[in-house]
């Protein structure tokens, strides 16, 4: 396929973009691919080194199952995949959307060639459902309304003015479409043995990130960053990791693997700046890997936003015209039940589908299977009999909504689905686990509650 093959493309073709497609590695492209604006040239923080790149996998891998919960899309759908860097999101977003048409963006070709490589590697069958794509996201080469959902993870964390690159990124959405954004915010850290030293590094890390432009406080500025892009519909959840001896494949791949080597990563910057000196900085360090030793602990949250493209927006209500869109007039809409919903005065929108909507047997999707005929993750039976509470309503066959649930101590969210759609706010009880972090639900009123004329709380 060529560049310009628009024919083969599920969305519209890039106006002003390299589109890769080829085995070879991309070179470098300058022109359209390139920086737009000098206000737009950014610095990243942890650099492009191979170590980067490494971390930056391990950090995938090891978070895949708490970061993508709840994001899959349709068969057939247009998703954009901002920053790919060097893939290492990319290959989780075609295991768990196995239909969807992905198309995957960052400013650096060396990254995009990096990328290419790293899926052939590990999902070589998704070769066909991916293309690259090399511009600015501040100025994407894409016509309005060209896809159908946006994808971008510890991207908004790194831009000097993330509400302007929210905007654009809208722009592109079509109405009723759904933007995921995935950041963290390093200020949730939480860690034992605590140290002066160690914080001190961190906040090394914090300082040298915004310096370059950027803010590794993202994580609890996104609802406000979305609502101020023009984005509806809003939902912010907390992604919690916590690590110790007992679960040393977190304490190895997050706690070591992922955030002590990032900070460690800046260790040069730090001491070129004047923020501390060579003792100090190890000091701090050594401190901070006492987290990862037997005894110790470490905590820290991750934010994932679900927002939606407003169906009464100027700006991004244009169809695009150069695809075939299976929904895309309001008759066809209409005759798509369960799928669009009223919203904003009456318009119609589509739910928001950052969680799939790929169907049937009993309760939307193969239980034991990840949609795509894969055996699915272990099933997690302590939340079998918990009581939780929609955040996200059920919508039957047609797609899953968000759960909830008391826990383990504590609160955690789940991807629901029942039989029937039940609305936000239905209390339920859950009554099957499939895999990782999904479960089946049913309206559930406790009978203690019910016979006392009290509605009761979540579990």
């Amino acid at each position: 396929m060529t560049a310009h093959d628009s024919a083969q493309l599920p969305f519209p073709a890039p106006v002003s973009a390299s589109v890769y497609v080829s085995e070879a590695p991309a070179p470098e492209i300058h022109g359209a691919g390139a920086p737009a604006s000098p206000a737009y040239v950014h610095s990243y923080v942890h650099g492009y080194s191979d170590d980067e790149a490494r971390r930056l996998g391990d950090q995938a891998d090891t978070l895949a199952a708490l970061l993508h919960a709840g994001t899959a899309y349709p068969d057939g759908s247009r998703v954009l995949e901002v920053g790919c860097g060097v893939g290492a999101q990319t290959v989780h977003l075609v295991n768990g959307s196995p239909g969807a048409h992905i198309a995957a963006l960052d400013r650096s070709a060396t990254s995009l060639a990096q990328a290419r490589a790293h899926l052939a590697a590990h999902a070589p069958y998704a070769t066909d459902r991916v293309t690259w794509h090399h511009a600015d996201l501040h100025q994407l080469p894409f016509p309005d309304a060209s896809f159908d959902h946006l994808f971008l993870c510890f991207v908004l964390e790194h831009l000097p003015d993330p509400v302007r690159a929210a905007t654009e990124l809208r722009r592109v959405l079509r109405p009723g479409g759904s933007l995921t954004a995935i950041e963290g915010d390093h200020g949730s850290v939480v860690f034992h043995p605590d140290g002066p030293a160690a914080r001190r590094v961190i906040g090394h890390q914090v300082r040298l990130q915004a310096a370059a432009g950027g803010n590794a406080l993202m994580g609890r500025q996104l609802y406000a960053l979305l609502t101020a892009a023009g984005f509806a519909d809003v939902a912010v959840r907390p992604r919690t990791v916590y690590a110790d001896a007992s679960r040393p494949g977190l304490v190895d791949g997050f706690t070591r693997r992922t955030f002590l080597a990032m900070v460690e990563s800046v260790r040069d910057e730090a001491l070129g700046a004047g923020l501390t000196t060579p003792a100090d900085w190890d000091r701090g360090i050594a401190e901070l890997r006492r987290s990862a030793e037997p005894g110790g602990s470490f905590h820290y949250t991750f934010f994932k936003a679900v927002a939606v493209a407003p169906a009464d927006d100027p700006q991004s209500w244009a169809e695009p015209q150069s695809w075939a869109d299976p929904v895309g007039t309001p008759a066809a809409r209409a005759a798509t039940p369960g799928s669009w919903s009223h919203h904003l005065n009456g318009a119609p929108t589509r739910r928001p589908p950052a969680i799939g909507h790929r169907a049937p047997e009993r309760y939307g999707r193969n239980p034991r299977t990840n949609g795509g005929g894969q055996r699915s993750m272990a099933r997690d039976e302590a939340v079998i009999g918990c009581t939780g509470v929609l955040l996200i309503g059920t919508r039957g066959a047609a797609g899953p909504g968000e759960v909830l649930v008391r826990i383990r101590g504590g609160s955690e969210t789940f991807l629901a689905w029942s039989p029937e759609p039940l609305p936000v706010g239905a209390t339920v009880l859950v009554i099957e686990s499939r895999g990782s972090r999904q479960v089946n639900v049913m309206e559930w009123a406790d009978p203690l509650d019910a016979s006392a004329g009290d509605p009761g709380d979540a579990g």
